[in-house]
């Protein structure tokens, strides 16, 4: 087994970076559709423990000494964790909230086939030369400076795509989607704060489903297997298709890891 270590390696290593990309989505996705249930008060409580000590970081007072950093980050961090810990339902419900006041009107506009255009990933060779040249070994802190100028520049033409896209809708239609984002926001946090583990398990099958759906649909295509993207025929069998992988992801975690936790 440990001998055969560098051949493994090296074949990892020969795998296009775009490709293990696509199956580190897929396994994420699957560990969210299947464990999100179980990792939701753990995983919580751990997002409380970054905030804590990220907040300790940015506070100068605490920069005076090594010895006073130090004591600043393990405060922090153990405030933040038992915080976010004890506040489980409260976190639960504004995230569900959140996510639904997004995905109800998304949803309507893909059932619709009305969402707005995705304009492609640009790289400027000129600007970004290490980028274009795509992930090599040599190029990695070099390419580590184009990074924001590459982000910056797509995150511009996105917002100016969805801003030309939203400005072409009536008034109607801008009504109808915010008062689904208002239906969507108020039903999550109302069914967060009752059931968090249910919310949880809408949540993670939610996004594992997507995550799931994207990397194993790239890497169909790549390796030209029967099932892949082009058998998807618009975005309304998309929602579809994302529903029912949704709905079989909570009924999947309520089998088995079912509790009692939402009676508490």
């Amino acid at each position: 087994m440990i001998e055969d270590l560098p051949q493994q390696v090296e074949f990892v290593s020969a795998i296009p970076p775009r490709l293990l990309a696509f199956g580190f989505l897929s396994l994420f996705g699957l560990i969210l559709w299947v464990f999100g249930r179980k990792m939701a008060r753990p995983g919580c409580g751990i997002s409380g423990l970054l905030a804590g000590i990220s907040f300790a970081l940015i506070l100068p007072s605490s920069h005076s000494s090594s010895q006073t950093l130090l004591m600043a980050i393990c405060i922090g961090g153990a405030i933040g964790f038992i915080l976010a810990w004890m506040l489980f339902r409260v976190a639960t419900g504004l995230t569900l909230a959140v996510t639904l006041a997004l995905a109800v009107p998304i949803a309507d506009l893909a059932w619709r086939n009305n969402l707005p255009p995705i304009v492609p990933v640009k790289v400027d060779t000129q600007t970004m030369p290490h980028i274009a040249m795509g992930i090599q070994t040599k190029n990695v802190i070099p390419m580590a400076g184009e990074v924001k100028p590459f982000i910056e520049q797509n995150a511009n033409i996105q917002r100016n795509s969805l801003l030309s896209w939203r400005d072409q809708l009536d008034a109607d239609s801008l009504r109808t989607m915010g008062a689904l984002a208002l239906a969507g926001a108020l039903s999550g946090l109302f069914i967060g704060l009752i059931l968090p583990y249910f919310a949880t398990s809408v949540e993670s099958s939610l996004f594992g489903g997507i995550l799931m759906l994207v990397g194993i649909l790239n890497l169909a295509s790549h390796y030209k297997l029967p099932f892949n993207a082009q058998m998807i025929h618009g975005p309304p069998q998309a929602v579809i298709i994302l529903g029912l992988i949704t709905t079989a992801g909570i009924m999947a975690q309520w089998m088995m890891w079912r509790k009692k936790a939402d009676k508490k």
